[in-house]
């Protein structure tokens, strides 16, 4: 686990090369923070891509954006592996595709730019990729797997 219960730390390891504008920090940050965070709509601040960072860094470390778990896992005493115990489960949905597809073409790039291999190539990466769904690797198999991070389009607005 990161030392740091900060999601830009996570964030600098894995993209060194990206510089998150003050906004863009606030955002982040407002979503660690609090119960809910809403972010007015405004060209050029980067919200796609914030939201895609925040998804998948939400996936990858929960831990980071909810302190209960950090602390839940420090006191952990069961012998179940971790992604068993602390599930993730993550869905983004929009009324439309083509909006969807704009938020999963910035977790894609997080995914293809990331310094360590997070996609499962070989014995390496802990994420299975399959269009707008990810799941854990050790969950590759599995037909209803208990972590994941989803894309749906609703029926309704």
């Amino acid at each position: 686990m990161l030392e740091a219960q900060d999601p830009l730390v996570l964030g600098k390891a894995l993209w060194p090369e990206v510089e998150f504008y003050n906004r863009q920090r606030d955002i982040i940050n407002s979503i660690r923070d609090n119960d809910e965070t809403y972010v007015v709509a405004a060209n050029q601040i980067g919200k796609d891509f914030v939201a895609g960072f925040v998804a998948l860094t939400f996936f990858l470390a929960p831990w980071l954006y909810m302190p209960e778990v950090a602390r839940s896992i420090g006191k952990r005493k069961s012998s179940k592996p971790l992604h068993l115990t602390h599930t993730r489960r993550v869905v983004t949905t929009s009324v439309k595709d083509d909006h969807l597809r704009v938020l999963w073409a910035e977790i894609s790039r997080c995914l293809m730019t990331a310094e360590q291999l997070l996609i499962a190539d070989g014995s390496a990466g802990a994420l299975i990729v399959n269009h707008h769904e990810i799941r854990l690797r050790e969950e590759q198999e599995a037909k209803n797997p208990v972590n994941y991070l989803l894309g749906c389009v609703s029926a309704r607005g």
